[in-house]
């Protein structure tokens, strides 16, 4: 009996021992003084560009917001208030206009949870440019083709809390590319990106995010490069004036002359200098000539050619010249063009 009575007293110490720290570990739980572990705040999207939207909203582990009395404030202008306001919604000010948002939270527990949310967009402004050729007096951009190397300056445009301009230089920067983070390229006054393209031809998605030294500053900038083809634009090389850039030839053109310089030019293909590492080839009516550089002499002498009927019902000569262009160094950096001169 005695021993009986010793083991119900030891079992009931146990049970009040654990039962008491359990009560004690909610209690001090439920009283802890206003803290971020209490309340999770995300904001969407994270890093706002001017005039974005921002959707945000409130979570917690700890306490029913949905009991809670939440009510949230603007530059100290109260904007909503209510039991359970758990989301809200409001557009971000002019690049570096700061914008004040605060959350207070009563909760059902009787706890005042605060947080205080400083909105300063900023904007990138990313400056794509190809490493590809194109020919003097060109007015056009230098398009981004396969395996060529592109270089991106990102432009930051980021005030800091205390309203001054953050310089280029002084700013954290994380590249990605079609999604996948460039280490190497990201880093302290890294703003310009450079990346070579994919072997198909496909749009390239380049997205940098520039942050403050201090971490409070952030501007995000994305852009889509589209990647195009190789072209070869033929002219007339006159011996005496140089290359007629005014005017390409046709894809069907006469003979009017005895003889014709053609020059081809190669736009888009990954080199400084036109002439390095592209190589040419020529075919007359299927024949390979030994031609092989840039441009080609065509001679109205009729010893060659088919004969074709022309709209008038008059014989004719009709010559099929055939070029392809193609990269030494890039193999997937080519180009095939076809011409038609009729003597």
């Amino acid at each position: 009996m005695k021993k009986n009575i010793l083991l119900l007293f030891l079992s009931l110490m146990i049970f009040s021992h654990f039962g008491n720290n359990e009560r004690v570990f909610a209690q001090n739980y439920l009283n802890v003084p206003q803290s971020a572990d209490l309340l999770s705040v995300t904001m969407i999207p994270s890093v706002p560009a001017p005039g974005d939207n921002i959707s945000v909203e409130l979570r917690s582990y700890a306490t029913n917001l949905d009991k809670a009395d939440i009510s949230w404030t603007i530059n100290g202008e109260p904007v909503l208030k209510g039991k359970g306001e758990k989301h809200f919604e409001l557009s971000a000010g002019k690049a570096g206009e700061k914008t004040a948002l605060k959350i207070t939270i009563r909760t059902s527990e009787g706890e005042t949870l605060v947080r205080d949310i400083n909105i300063i967009p900023g904007n990138i402004d990313l400056l794509w440019e190809a490493s590809t050729y194109t020919p003097p007096f060109y007015k056009g951009k230098a398009l981004f083709t396969p395996q060529a190397e592109l270089r991106v300056l990102a432009v930051p445009n980021i005030i800091s809390a205390n309203g001054k301009l953050i310089g280029s230089d002084d700013l954290i920067y994380r590249w990605k590319v079609n999604g996948k983070f460039m280490d190497k390229e990201s880093g302290y006054n890294k703003n310009l990106l450079r990346v070579s393209g994919s072997s198909v031809q496909q749009e390239t998605r380049i997205e940098v995010e520039a942050e403050s030294l201090s971490g409070g500053a952030k501007a995000k900038g994305i852009i889509y490069v589209p990647e195009s083809v190789p072209e070869i634009i033929v002219y007339e090389d006159n011996p005496l004036v140089g290359i007629f850039y005014e005017q390409s030839i046709p894809n069907s053109f006469t003979l009017a002359a005895k003889e014709v310089r053609l020059a081809a030019v190669p736009f888009f293909f990954s080199t400084g200098k036109k002439e390095s590492g592209i190589t040419y080839e020529w075919s007359v009516n299927g024949e390979k000539t030994d031609n092989d550089v840039s441009s080609i002499v065509l001679r109205n002498d009729r010893t060659s050619g088919e004969s074709v009927e022309t709209a008038l019902g008059e014989q004719s000569r009709q010559a099929e010249i055939k070029l392809l262009v193609k990269n030494n160094s890039k193999k997937f950096q080519f180009m095939r063009k076809t011409l038609f001169m009729s003597y």
